[in-house]
């Protein structure tokens, strides 16, 4: 098998899923000690201070879907990966 590792050549042992799956793009950045998560098919992307909190944001983000564009601490996430906080009026 050349220079591939075999766990990965070989099938996946896992079982099938039975609902359609949502892709997460995870960057963790060493330097800065965070990371940024994103979710192509909606167009959202957050930046976690604390990469162990990934996980809790995945979980959030695969619930009842709100509006595409609305997080759950206020600020808005625009398709160019911008957040910008709503203002109180």
């Amino acid at each position: 098998m050349g220079g591939v590792y075999r766990e990965f050549a070989g099938p996946a042992d896992a079982p099938a899923v039975p609902t359609p799956d949502e892709t997460f793009i995870v960057r963790v950045r060493r330097l800065e000690r965070d990371a940024v998560i994103e979710q192509p098919r909606l167009s959202r992307r957050r930046q976690v201070r604390d990469v162990s909190q990934v996980g809790a944001l995945i979980l959030r983000w695969l619930g009842p879907t709100p509006d595409p564009h609305e997080s759950d601490d206020g600020s808005t996430q625009h398709d160019d990966g911008i957040t910008k906080r709503r203002r109180s009026t």
